[in-house]
């Protein structure tokens, strides 16, 4: 963003914000946050699929010892 010289009748220098510079940065700015929640989005859905495949995992390898497993009956009533 560039900032413009105001000259008063003192000769007195100001600065001063562009607006239509302003308003293209805001612009930017927004696209790059809509992106960036775009992605956030994706990594949440990510963990969660995954969390459920260590769950399903976990479950079917659990399964299978139990049942391959020769333990004692009283350990699995």
């Amino acid at each position: 963003m560039t900032l413009h010289y105001i000259v008063n009748k003192k000769h007195n220098f100001s600065l001063k914000k562009s607006q239509p510079e302003f308003k293209e940065i805001f612009q930017v700015w927004r696209e790059y946050e809509n992106i960036a929640m775009h992605f956030n989005e994706l990594l949440i859905k990510l963990r969660v699929q995954a969390l459920g495949a260590i769950a399903i995992i976990g479950t079917i390898s659990t399964a299978l010892l139990k049942e391959s497993a020769e333990l004692p009956k009283y350990l699995f009533p």
